[in-house]
């Protein structure tokens, strides 16, 4: 994510995540391309991005900051492909907090990662990984 503003540790954490993130759901995309259910794949995309823009949009807590990304809209079947990205990666900002729903704690500082930076970083995202 280039051009992030100064270097600080939490544009480096953000950064390091965005790269980690990006690496498991193109990971994930080209092997169940390869497996011909590029279909799967494709509601993954949804269901994540979904999560991510309630997330965004949700509305920044002064105490609990970002709501979290809450997967239960869905089926086990596409949690059981969304939990290990989160599990595989070594995130700073996205930890798994509940298995049932699957739910994501986002906990980049709101103060210093603003909603904005929140927002751009799921929008960049989500074009590099499209189905």
């Amino acid at each position: 994510m280039g051009g992030m503003g100064s270097q600080n540790v939490e544009t480096a954490n953000l950064n390091s995540d965005y790269i980690a993130l990006e690496s498991q759901l193109k990971a994930t995309r080209d092997q169940l391309i390869l497996n011909g259910n590029g279909a799967v794949y494709s509601t993954v995309y949804q269901v994540f991005f979904e999560a991510a823009y309630r997330t965004c949009n949700g509305g920044v807590q002064p105490i609990g900051g970002y709501p979290d990304m809450i997967f239960n809209q869905t089926t086990d079947a596409i949690c059981a492909v969304i939990g290990p990205m989160f599990q595989h990666a070594a995130l700073h900002y996205f930890h798994i907090s509940s298995p049932n729903p699957l739910t994501i704690r986002v906990t980049a500082p709101p103060h210093v990662v603003s909603p904005h930076i929140i927002s751009a970083f799921f929008q960049q995202l989500s074009e590099s990984v499209k189905p």
